[in-house]
């Protein structure tokens, strides 16, 4: 069964794009995607094998948005014909992916150049690659992001971190606080993030006065039924350990800074007013597309637009022209 919000989300794509729109998630709404809408996807929602899967789950973790929306873009197009001519070129498909993954991100020049040179392509195959990769009049892609997906990101994650040398891969979470928090000004409050065999996960937070960036938090393990620290042979245990923190108080980004270097995660606090939650993540999903697009509303890019925001659904388009925000850190 399909939640509503991803049913109107459908409608509107219907209501308010051109036929060629193609729309692009991680694979499960597939069927509906195409029932709902009457539009082509990516994803028919019956497996997710195949490069496919390998170009939408990296679409969504790299950092480089310049990166993603080629992506899309010669997914939405071409398909997978870039990719099988790069393989009759170079006699593997390590390579066809090595090569689309290196120029995805270029422009058309640079991209033909780096065949040739990296690649050993002739000058027409480069050119015959290039059509495919870069198509010339792209159809528009409608990025479907939704809730569901920072369950999922552990799959997604996998599949766009996959490794085609050594065959494998390795998958990121996200942890996501159940509840919000009060923490008035110049108070301390407690989030539990992950509860699981009687450990709390908790970011404890110190918040500073009213309009300045002086929010602080770090993450703490603690027994859940006496509220001690979590302790193995005389050190602190704490596998959740954040190495950054993020602070969106507001709608406004205020704190940005390292926590530990120890640290595998990134702690992000989201805060109205004094109501408080956190999400926590591996470092690798810190500034990935999805992150940036869906859990931070689109801040600091111009890669992609919101059209169409329903209850945990949120359908981007790309913008034209190129991407200043290339490799972007999150606090630019």
């Amino acid at each position: 069964g399909s939640t509503d919000p991803m049913w109107d989300a459908m409608d509107y794509i219907k209501e308010n794009t051109n036929e060629d729109t193609v729309i692009i998630s991680w694979w499960d709404f597939g069927y509906l995607f195409q029932f709902a809408s009457d539009h082509p996807t990516s994803f028919d929602g019956g497996s997710q094998s195949g490069d496919r899967a390998y170009w939408v789950g990296k679409a969504l973790t790299t950092s480089d948005f310049a990166q993603s929306k080629g992506i899309l873009q010669m997914l939405g197009t071409t398909g997978s014909n870039a990719s099988e001519l790069l393989c009759n070129y170079t006699g593997s498909n390590v390579t066809a992916v090595d090569a689309l993954d290196k120029t995805l991100g270029m422009s058309r020049e640079d991209a033909k150049s780096t065949l040739v040179k990296d690649y050993n392509l002739t000058e027409s195959q480069a050119s015959a690659v290039v059509k495919q990769s870069h198509p010339s009049n792209p159809n528009n892609v409608a990025f479907v992001l939704s809730s569901d997906m920072i369950q999922k990101a552990g799959w997604w994650s996998y599949f766009g971190s996959w490794n085609f040398d050594t065959l494998d891969s390795i998958n990121y979470q996200y942890y996501v606080a159940p509840n919000y928090v009060t923490i008035k000004p110049n108070s301390e409050g407690s989030i539990t993030i992950v509860n699981e065999s009687n450990v709390l996960y908790n970011a404890e937070v110190k918040r500073g006065s009213n309009g300045t960036n002086q929010t602080t938090a770090q993450m703490t393990a603690v027994w859940a039924n006496n509220g001690s620290k979590v302790n193995l042979n005389g050190t602190d245990y704490n596998p959740l350990k954040a190495s950054n923190l993020v602070a969106i108080e507001d709608g406004y980004l205020t704190v940005n800074k390292t926590l530990d270097k120890t640290g595998n995660y990134t702690l992000y606090l989201l805060s109205s007013g004094d109501e408080y939650t956190a999400i926590l993540m591996d470092n690798e999903l810190k500034d990935s597309v999805f992150t940036r697009l869906f859990l931070l509303g689109g801040v600091g890019q111009d890669t992609f637009t919101i059209s169409n925001m329903q209850d945990g659904v949120a359908t981007w388009t790309i913008n034209n022209g190129a991407s200043s925000s290339d490799n972007a850190d999150s606090n630019a």
